[in-house]
Formats: structure tokens, sequence, C-alpha cells
């Protein structure tokens, strides 16, 4: 007498709940790693912005103080070699400045801060600064 089965039996069950573990475990991961590259890119744009804003004030010398609403950066002051920094909670500033020439300097601003595990990031922003400004009549 042959007869014929209905349903599925213990070991397709089985196959078919350790393949769903699987599946998700996989996409579990998968999120798990897109969060830590959305952070990445969300911390890396946060220190860009400000090291930016940092070398863009180091870029104001020259500007008329009466017209300004920020105190502009000095050349001989703000622009010294030498290295300095500013640490706040999230963000360490760092940036050196290098005499090239009598009249031109080049500055580094590096903008680090700790990653989720606790390793430490940087962005790091290069350029030349000459003491002829835009903003100042050349004689």
């Amino acid at each position: 007498m042959i007869t014929k089965q209905r349903g599925f039996n213990l070991i397709e069950v089985i196959i078919a709940l350790v393949m769903m573990v699987g599946g998700s475990l996989a996409l579990l991961q998968l999120q798990i790693d897109i969060e830590k590259r959305v952070d990445h890119a969300q911390r890396s744009i946060e220190a860009a912005n400000r090291a930016n804003d940092h070398l863009e004030w180091l870029m104001t010398r020259g500007t008329s103080v009466a017209n300004a609403n920020f105190v502009p950066a000095n050349y001989e002051h703000d622009l010294a070699a030498g290295e300095f920094q500013i640490l706040d909670d999230d963000y360490h500033l760092h940036w050196s400045i290098v005499d090239v020439q009598s009249d031109v300097k080049q500055v580094i601003v590096k903008s680090a801060w700790l990653d989720r595990e606790q390793r430490w990031q940087e962005v790091k922003l290069v350029t030349i600064i000459s003491q002829y400004s835009e903003f100042v009549a050349q004689r």
C-alpha cells in the first residue's frame, strides 16, 4: 500500500529555520556595519568643518577690523611658527605653522576624535598662506 505524505518533515523545518537565522544574522551584521560607516562619515564631516572654520579664520588676516563682526587673525601674532591646539569634549583641533619663506607660511590643521572603538581618527587640511592679503591694497 502506498501512502502520500503531506506537509513537511522535521528535518526540512530545521533546515529552513537555520537558513532564516543565518540570513537574519547576516542582515544584523550589515546593519551594524552601515551604522559604523554612517557615524564615521558624520564625525568626519564635523571634524572637517571645524578644521576648515579655523583655517578660514587664519586666512582673515588683513581684514578691516572696522567692517568685521569678528576679530580677524593677525599675520605676525596668530600665524607665528609653532604648534597649537584646542581641546574640547569631542574633537581635538591641532595646527602647526611653518615658515616656508619670510612672507609665506604653511599651515597644517588637524581635527581628531575618538571613534566607537576608542581609536583616534583625524582629518587633516594643509594650505599655504601669504603675508599679502587679498583684503589689503598692495603698494
